[in-house]
């Protein structure tokens, strides 16, 4: 699927769909590096209880100080945090742009937007933003949970290239 942007001139392109199930990771790999940034959409993610939101830029990479934003509370060493999972509702959407991403001399500034609903249904607005602290493409993003005894009851990641 492509989409265009009126006036733009750039394309948004459709790379892959993940349906959020099961207890582990989900995992895009083998991302293309011809587009000149990443669009990670999470849509409606829940789980069995109340989680953590956790988005790995390869894989968790091998440092521990790879990602860097603002505010401490976004990210935890290898991680995106970009908001928390309420077990009582799936309502809400995460949006993660990665810029840059296929760069091998240069950091890749990222941010993330968007809003999710919380047990009392009001809305949490979710937005951040930092730097990919590697001169490595980023070639998988991995969509995983603090929790490791929770279970994905659904939710859907679209990866896009624009």
């Amino acid at each position: 699927m492509t989409v265009s942007r009126v006036g733009s001139g750039s394309r948004i392109v459709l790379l892959n769909t993940k349906t959020l199930t099961g207890s582990g990771a989900v995992t895009f790999s083998n991302i293309p590096q011809q587009y000149r940034k990443l669009i990670l959409e999470i849509i409606n993610p829940s789980a069995d209880a109340d989680v953590t939101l956790l988005i790995r830029p390869n894989n968790g990479d091998s440092d521990s100080n790879r990602l860097v934003g603002t505010t401490a509370s976004s990210f935890l060493n290898d991680s995106i945090q970009p908001g928390t999972i309420d077990a009582t509702t799936a309502d809400g959407v995460i949006a993660i742009e990665f810029f840059n991403y296929s760069s091998s001399t240069s950091h890749k500034p990222f941010m993330f937007y968007g809003g999710m609903e919380d047990s009392s249904n009001v809305d949490q607005p979710i937005f951040g933003g930092g730097r990919y602290k590697s001169n490595s493409p980023i070639t998988s993003i991995e969509i995983n949970k603090v929790s490791a005894f929770a279970l994905w009851d659904g939710g859907t990641a679209n990866l896009y290239g624009e």
